[in-house]
């Protein structure tokens, strides 16, 4: 995974953080100050109903370069060595 160019930011959303350009970032914490939660329910019938809940706790934080850490890349495949017991 390679490093995007630009400034990046974090935007955490309940529990979860998410790692993004800034400009990414600032248009999803637009859209979702727009959104608030809702529980999806069955009524007795096929037909799915909702109850709205309270607004979408998401925030946006910037992020220097030396602040991010990349995961280490996956070990090569070692080939595997045989070794003949006596015969």
């Amino acid at each position: 995974m390679k490093p995007k160019k630009g400034p990046l930011c974090v935007i955490t959303i309940g529990f979860q953080t998410f790692l993004m350009p800034v400009t990414a970032g600032m248009k999803l914490v637009q859209l979702l100050g727009q959104a608030i939660e809702c529980e999806e329910f069955y009524a007795g019938t096929y037909e799915r109903r909702y109850t709205a809940g309270k607004q979408v706790d998401v925030h946006l934080a910037t992020v220097r370069d030396d602040q991010v850490r990349l995961p280490d890349p996956e070990p090569k495949q070692r080939k595997v060595l045989r070794l003949e017991g006596p015969q």
